[in-house]
């Protein structure tokens, strides 16, 4: 949406509600319209609004795998999609030429004008086995053949010359650091009785709803309790992030340094 995080609410991979307690996966997730649509529209949508004259419906777009294309907006979803299934194996270099493949047969034979195509790696292999590990190394060749590929097909398709191919990334890693690990419930004075709910062991960041009448405590009980921890009231949440204003924060956020994963 090109919005910061505050802004489109899709706060997390994971829908949850902090009154009932439930947290859906990613997979499930994707299928939420209400977790998406919260007024910022994705590209295709805007797309789809545009029309290319007076007369037209508008461009047709399409969408294979993206985030949030399972969704829709405002009413309205992408013209044209694929959804993987669940369990769905992110690294199967064949897929990823499979869907190249698709994708130019939307353009040249369907006629779209702009499509979404999401590949899951390096992420996973980053998040599973380290950023500096053989195997994301070993996908981020296969990512540059994947992408040799995909401009090889383009101009097999004749589509060189008048389209725009855009790469974008989703974010950097770095590697966990194992020793001094934050463990919220090792803390001294802390407990999880204290907590109506919480969304830890995600990464670097964690969201807390303490119970009524705990959250001064339990506020000065996490707020120095680890040198690498840092813990702040939803209101005193530094602004550079661009993440703390939005109903869907919870009233305690985590976070930890650089290679730092917060535990629960």
């Amino acid at each position: 949406t090109g919005r910061y995080i505050e802004n489109h609410g899709v706060i997390h991979n994971m829908w949850f509600n902090t009154s009932t307690g439930v947290r859906l996966p990613y997979y499930t997730t994707q299928g939420i319209s209400s977790w998406w649509d919260n007024g910022s529209l994705p590209i295709w949508i805007t797309a789809q609004r545009q029309a290319k004259c007076l007369h037209s419906q508008g461009l047709k777009t399409g969408s294979v795998y993206f985030p949030g294309g399972r969704a829709k907006y405002q009413g309205e979803e992408v013209n044209k999609k694929l959804v993987e299934p669940a369990l769905f194996n992110y690294s199967n270099e064949t897929n990823w030429r499979q869907n190249i493949d698709t994708v130019m047969e939307w353009f040249t034979v369907d006629n779209l004008d702009f499509i979404a195509l999401y590949f899951g790696e390096p992420d996973s292999s980053g998040h599973k086995f380290g950023p500096e590990s053989t195997e994301r190394k070993n996908m981020i060749k296969q990512v540059d053949r994947t992408v040799g590929y995909l401009r090889q097909r383009i101009r097999e398709s004749g589509l060189e010359s008048k389209l725009n191919l855009i790469i974008t990334s989703d974010h950097g890693m770095q590697t966990v650091i194992k020793t001094n690990e934050i463990v919220i419930r090792t803390i001294n004075n802390f407990t999880f009785k204290d907590i109506d709910f919480q969304l830890l062991d995600y990464g670097p960041n964690g969201l807390l709803v303490p119970k009524e009448g705990k959250l001064e405590h339990v506020y000065s009980v996490l707020k120095n309790a680890h040198p690498k921890l840092h813990v702040y009231k939803k209101e005193e949440f530094p602004k550079r992030f661009h993440y703390a204003n939005h109903p869907r924060i919870t009233p305690l956020l985590l976070y930890g340094d650089p290679g730092y994963v917060i535990h629960g």
